[in-house]
């Protein structure tokens, strides 16, 4: 009775131990695909000005927003204070986006240990 016992315990471990094995293997090979498909790219769910970055390289990424943001900056916006409307151009506001240091940081978003888990606003 006791051999069998044993044996079972054995045969349990051997099952756990196997399935936990399995289980970190398939995470490893999801973690290093993904990696390699995004190898160059940013990450999935990344927005910048309303514009989708998911899966872009920096390049793109930079051309798109740069046209979205560009097209924000020429705008001219008017501002309602105490009943008078004031309409103020962009130039006059001497408005700027650093396009190329929103990508950078877009671009790293989710490659640090705690990135996959906050966002950058």
């Amino acid at each position: 009775m006791i051999v069998a016992q044993n044996a079972f315990r054995r045969r349990l471990l051997w099952h756990v131990v196997a399935t936990v094995s399995v289980i970190v293997a398939v995470g490893v090979a999801v973690l290093l695909t993904t990696t390699a498909m995004l190898a160059g790219r940013i990450m999935p769910g990344t927005f910048v000005a309303g514009v989708d970055l998911s899966g872009l390289t920096v390049t793109t990424a930079t051309a798109q927003v740069g046209g979205a943001v560009g097209d924000a900056a020429v705008r001219s916006a008017t501002v309602t204070f105490a009943d008078n409307a004031y309409t103020l151009a962009a130039g006059d506001a001497a408005v700027s986006v650093d396009v190329s240091a929103t990508i950078r940081v877009a671009y790293l978003r989710g490659r640090d240990s705690v990135g996959a888990f906050c966002s950058v606003r």
